[in-house]
């Protein structure tokens, strides 16, 4: 590798261009560099879409970081969707 190189490596993989984009963002609010790299057939098969999946790399050196944010984001989505399930059978119960 040459001098003053960092070496990227793969953070996560992620079903669309959408998806990848969003936390690509997060990364970059954090401080945090990213590329995409789309995987698959892509548009010689499919056309130009955002439905095919997308690796999302980092630097080496920004890899811990990294998915301590991507951890942090996702552990957020899940406890809100709980919330959400937890109120909507809430509003169930109360109807009968």
């Amino acid at each position: 590798m040459a001098k003053g190189k960092k070496q990227e490596v793969k953070l996560e993989s992620f079903n669309s261009e959408t998806e990848a984009l969003m936390v690509a963002d997060l990364l970059k609010g954090e401080g945090i560099p990213s590329v995409l790299v789309p995987l698959g057939a892509g548009q010689g098969a499919f056309g130009a879409s955002v439905w095919r999946p997308f690796e999302l790399r980092v630097r080496s050196t920004d890899l811990a970081h990294a998915k301590a944010v991507l951890a942090e984001y996702l552990s957020a989505g899940q406890a809100e969707s709980k919330q959400k399930q937890n109120e909507e059978e809430a509003g169930e119960d109360g109807g009968e």
